[in-house]
């Protein structure tokens, strides 16, 4: 049965061989991905975790890249999950690749990247910068979600949107803005051996595509680009059916 509070760690759906572990974004909880994690047939388990300072959760004390990843894989293990798929989504996908470089057991079977934070330093605007950095008020939230926005969502999914980026801890806004979205971890990146597929739209207002292809790509020796031409950058709200399908398929692979 899945869990109902928002204060959880994770959120879990299904009980099956297949595990989809989802991260993901900034300014979201992992409640963003019930509409993808819901699709999945009975076979596999979907958990989606609430990085620290998101979703009502406490903060990470010492918080930068490498101790999120250490915090989630030490969650995985509690939960005693040995082989899953990783998906990670914007911010979470750049915590998704520092995960996909400590796999030193060759848990990942495939590492997913949802228009990544790249790992080196996030292209950010003084504007956005100001904007990320500020608690919003509920008109503030709809309307900075809405220009995240090229797809209709339902009033649930703005609902449900709009509360995880009212609930993110202003000390976790604080260091991703300022310091974990600077952060590099290319040598780590780069020294990865997981499957890796990257999904990128071409109009995403947040991590734009070209910023996927010069900033992105090229730390991968071998990642299978997947272009999106009509998502701007929440897919799990905008694109639900279409994005549930592609993971569907990854993991189908050979």
């Amino acid at each position: 049965m899945k869990q109902n509070l928002l204060s959880a760690p994770y959120l879990k759906w299904g009980n099956g061989k297949t595990v989809i572990v989802l991260l993901h974004y900034f300014g979201g909880n992992a409640d963003c991905w019930k509409w993808v994690a819901e699709l999945f047939p009975k076979s596999y388990t979907c958990i989606a975790i609430n990085l620290p300072g998101f979703g009502g959760t406490a903060c990470l004390k010492k918080p930068c890249v490498s101790t999120y990843a250490i915090h989630i894989q030490s969650l995985l293990k509690k939960l005693k999950v040995e082989k899953y798929f990783l998906v990670g989504h914007s911010m979470g996908g750049k915590i998704a690749m520092q995960i996909g470089a400590n796999d030193r057991l060759h848990q990942i079977q495939h590492l997913i990247l949802i228009a990544p934070s790249p790992p080196g330093k996030e292209p950010i605007t003084d504007t956005d910068k100001e904007m990320l950095l500020s608690v919003p008020t509920k008109p503030e939230a709809i309307n900075n979600i809405t220009k995240l926005l090229c797809q209709p969502i339902t009033s649930a999914q703005l609902e449900v949107a709009v509360t995880a980026a009212i609930e993110t801890r202003s000390a976790t806004r604080n260091w991703w803005v300022n310091e974990g979205s600077q952060q590099s971890i290319t040598a780590a990146v780069s020294a990865m051996q997981c499957a890796v597929t990257i999904l990128a739209s071409l109009k995403d207002p947040a991590i734009k595509y070209t910023t996927i292809k010069k900033e992105v790509i090229p730390f991968f020796k071998k990642a299978k680009l997947i272009s999106v031409p009509d998502t701007g950058h929440l897919y799990p709200l905008e694109a639900a059916d279409w994005l549930q399908n592609e993971l569907y398929k990854i993991t189908k692979m050979k």
